[in-house]
């Protein structure tokens, strides 16, 4: 009996350790199962501290454009709740200290950050139109929150008007901010000098971001062959068709190693049709929703017939949204998930929980599924 209990074992810790194998090495030889298996965990582990351990408390640089044409600097307090989820809202009551900081103060400061932080990372988020420092403030706090990324956050704060009847006002000062955008910038590549700068542009954050590269371009320290930018991200971009014209190739061939675009286009393959072959279709509707970027992705995938591989275009048009959410789909599990792996690792497209477009026809068009 003894020796049928042992041999049972044995074969029972055989047979265990072949499974527990097998699977590592398929993980091992199947990069793309890791990266999906890796996005499961994320989606399944947000609410764990498996990535760092959470803050109390967030330290937010911030700089922002004046009507002076300088930039003021200083940092601002978040308190975090520590029961707050993916995409919950911080109350505008827990901002706690602000304070100003002169240009050395703040260089100290932020090197400082930089210095106990691993990566190095600096993540400068630019807001959209019609939101105060104070909303900025929250919305940026979250964001940093639900990423659960090590970085040191630097939020850019400009004049995006004061309500919803200010679009032309906030469209017009796009261009004294891009200035202003593009001296922070400098500031950064130039004294800060973090490893590694990734750019966050929201909505119309993604033309101030546009007219800062505009103006950065005329200068050779940024024209040359270093791309000073490792990352330019741009949610739910609302830009001028113009802006991404063949201009805009040559500046982020010049400065930026990477350009990923989120998009909800609510397209179909009809749509996609039209918008790389100019084909009608009757089943195309004649009206988009207003938060629907097909310019912007029109233009994008022209860029991308022509070759320019850094850009990636993410449609998260099949990702249910609830009704808080709204055109602030980054606020979603899946959309920061992505966004997490994205910048944690720097994998590509084809290596995380995505899907290439069946109409996209090789380019570098993918879909986020639900």
């Amino acid at each position: 009996m003894k020796k049928i209990f042992k041999t049972s074992l044995f074969l029972f810790i055989a047979l265990f350790l072949g499974i527990i194998g097998g699977v590592g090495a398929y993980f091992v030889l199947n990069k793309n199962s890791v990266a999906r298996y890796m996005a499961s965990v994320m989606d399944n582990n947000r609410t764990h501290d498996f990535v760092i351990k959470k803050a109390d408390t967030l330290k937010l640089f911030q700089a922002k454009s004046d009507v002076a044409s300088s930039l003021a600097l200083g940092s601002v307090h978040l308190r975090v709740p520590g029961s707050k989820k993916i995409g919950e809202f911080i109350p505008f009551k827990n901002i706690q200290s602000e304070t100003q900081l002169s240009k050395a103060d703040f260089l100290r400061e932020i090197k400082s950050s930089l210095s106990e932080n691993e990566t190095k990372r600096l993540i400068l988020w630019v807001h959209g139109f019609n939101t105060s420092s104070e909303k900025a403030v929250i919305t940026f706090g979250e964001f940093i929150d639900d990423l659960h990324l090590e970085a040191v956050p630097l939020l850019f704060l400009w004049n995006s008007g004061n309500s919803a009847l200010s679009y032309k006002n906030a469209l017009n000062s796009t261009s004294s901010a891009g200035d202003s955008l593009s001296e922070l910038l400098t500031f950064i590549n130039q004294e800060v000098k973090p490893q590694e700068i990734i750019i966050i542009a929201y909505s119309m954050g993604g033309k101030v971001l546009c007219n800062a590269l505009d103006t950065l371009y005329k200068n050779p320290s940024w024209s040359d062959e270093d791309k000073e930018i490792s990352h330019v991200i741009l949610i739910a971009p609302n830009v001028d068709k113009d802006d991404f014209d063949s201009s805009f190739k040559e500046q982020l061939l010049a400065m930026v190693k990477n350009l990923t675009v989120y998009v909800s286009s609510h397209d179909n393959m009809l749509l996609l049709s039209k918008l790389l072959y100019k084909i009608d279709s009757l089943g195309l509707p004649k009206q988009f929703p207003p938060n629907t970027q097909i310019d912007e992705v029109a233009s994008l995938l022209s860029l991308m017939k022509q070759g320019s591989k850094e850009i990636t275009i993410v449609d998260v048009s099949y990702i249910k949204l609830n009704s808080i959410s709204g055109h602030l789909y980054y606020k979603n599990r899946e959309v920061v998930s992505d966004l997490h792996w994205l910048m944690k690792t720097g994998l590509p497209a084809k290596q995380r929980f995505l899907y290439p477009h069946p109409g996209g026809h090789n380019l570098n068009y993918w879909i986020l599924p639900p």
